[in-house]
């Protein structure tokens, strides 16, 4: 079966599901193609976050957010795409929340953010809180009571169980099971 869109977004994070959304409030037949669901893609798993000078927990001026973009591209970055990122991503942000982008919070209601790479403040005297991160998936409880497939394979092996031989591997001595939702690479909430 063949498909046929008029815009293709690849990848379901942030960045693809506003442009497949963009694309299509504006009349275009668009598809989204995603190795994972969406709210599992990147925007969700991002150690970093966004690099947005809200300022939610110290003072913080886009101004600063470009020149760390400048200083980070080696001085190489085109100065007024670099000025008209560190303004609009503000609102992006802001936009993504009211679109329903889970950040962590601060106690006060506002999006949390954290230190991440080269994120200064004061022309680079020192570090900032300025990424704005997705709260993390929440890991989806394994079902108590395995599917019938899984449980029938599990029944033919222990009626017959193989001989193991010198060449062939021996089997797992345990099986694991992981969720898609886990998190072991996202950093402990503060």
């Amino acid at each position: 079966m063949a498909h046929r869109h008029e815009v293709i977004v690849v990848g379901a994070g942030g960045a693809g599901l506003t442009a497949a959304l963009y694309a299509a409030k504006e009349g275009a037949d668009v598809a989204v193609v995603s190795k994972l669901y969406p709210t599992r893609s990147h925007t969700g798993a991002a150690q970093g976050g966004i690099g947005a000078a809200l300022g939610n927990v110290e003072e913080d001026h886009w101004e600063w957010h470009m020149f760390d973009t400048v200083k980070g591209g080696d001085y190489l970055t085109d100065q007024d795409a670099a000025e008209v990122f560190a303004k609009e991503v503000i609102e992006a942000v802001i936009e993504l929340e009211h679109m329903g982008l889970p950040f962590d919070r601060l106690p006060n209601g506002k999006i949390a953010q954290r230190r991440f790479g080269g994120h200064t403040k004061e022309w680079g005297k020192a570090p900032v809180h300025r990424a704005a991160h997705a709260a993390a998936p929440v890991a989806q409880p394994e079902p108590s009571d395995p599917p019938a497939s899984l449980r029938a394979r599990r029944k033919r092996s222990a009626r017959a169980p193989r001989a193991a031989s010198a060449s062939a591997p021996a089997p797992a001595a345990a099986s694991r099971s992981f969720s898609r939702g886990t998190t072991a690479n996202t950093p402990p909430r503060r």
